[in-house]
């Protein structure tokens, strides 16, 4: 029993410098009501917002498809412009937002905007589940997410 306690006082530091030098990463487990708060604003209007699952494997068949998807449309009093392509003010654009994937502590958003049947913006939001996080989508438009512990917001549009 004496040899059993020296062998563990002896090889204990260095078994805890292994597991506090690893690589793996303690994150709080997925539960069915997490979420990501998006909010898409045009300059500081808030053109749409909703809430779309963290973890939609974890949510009943029939609540899979309202919180990974979104489709939204937005009259904008300006023109706006990306690259070589410009809308005409109050035209109207839709949005598309949907879960297109996740890592351990990030989920991705696709977000793309269409006028007229052309294609004006298509890209990824990396959106952090643990803290808020931002990306500019070009002609004054941005993406914020902040972490939502409840499922609970439903989609709306704001005019």
């Amino acid at each position: 029993m004496v040899a059993l306690r020296a062998l563990l006082l002896v090889t204990a530091p260095t078994l805890w410098l292994c597991v506090e030098g690893s690589s793996v990463r303690r994150t709080a487990p997925c539960r069915a009501d997490s979420g990501i708060d998006l909010t898409i604003l045009l300059d500081s209007t808030r053109v749409y917002h909703g809430v779309l699952a963290a973890c939609p494997d974890l949510l009943p068949d029939s609540l899979r498809e309202r919180y990974t998807r979104a489709t939204f449309v937005f009259r904008p009093g300006r023109s706006l412009t990306w690259d070589e392509v410009r809308t005409r003010p109050r035209e109207t654009i839709e949005g598309d937002v949907w879960r297109a994937g996740a890592d351990s502590d990030a989920v991705l958003f696709g977000i793309s905007f269409v006028a007229r049947g052309r294609i004006l913006l298509n890209t990824i939001h990396i959106a952090a589940l643990d803290t808020s996080t931002a990306f500019p989508l070009g002609a004054g438009l941005r993406s914020v997410t902040l972490p939502n512990k409840r499922l609970k917001l439903t989609a709306r549009v704001d005019y």
